[in-house]
């Protein structure tokens, strides 16, 4: 038995060795086989049938069979300058309300911008508070000496 192997292995053997030889499975492939390259044609696209409707072309912005136009502006004169209107500056100091502290009466107000409660006598940003009252506002005496009212708007 064991001579039977010994036997069938050496022939393996000897067939693949002829087979490796031969190029057979074992060998590496050469390059591949030039061949002329395939030329693909696209086919072309049908003749226009000049039977078929063409739509016409629309405007989209146009309504109706009308075209929209704005008149034209009025011409202004060379020599005429025409006055801008220019809004007038925020004031300085602006009333905004009366707080009760007591029985003392505050002005709040915005000074520059900045909100403060002032008491008659005191000042904020070089404006001083003359006098508060509910309905009329409050008086104000400013850094140059001028005098200013901030009234509640009605």
């Amino acid at each position: 038995m064991r001579r039977a192997l010994l036997l069938g292995g050496a022939a393996a053997s000897a067939l693949l060795a002829v087979a490796w030889a031969r190029g057979g499975a074992g060998a590496r492939p050469g390059p591949a086989p030039r061949t002329a390259p395939v030329q693909r044609t696209v086919p072309r696209p049908a003749p226009l049938d000049d039977r078929l409707p063409v739509p016409a072309a629309r405007n989209l912005f146009e309504y109706g069979s009308g075209s929209l136009s704005t008149p034209p502006a009025p011409a202004i004169e060379p020599g005429r300058l025409l006055a801008a209107a220019v809004p007038s500056p925020a004031p300085v100091v602006r009333w905004i309300g009366v707080v009760h502290r007591g029985r003392e009466v505050l002005a709040a107000v915005s000074i520059e911008g900045e909100v403060a409660t002032l008491a008659p006598g005191e000042s904020a940003s070089g404006y001083t508070l003359v006098s508060v009252d509910e309905d009329q506002g409050a008086r104000f005496r400013g850094p140059h000496g001028e005098a200013l009212t901030a009234a509640p708007v009605p």
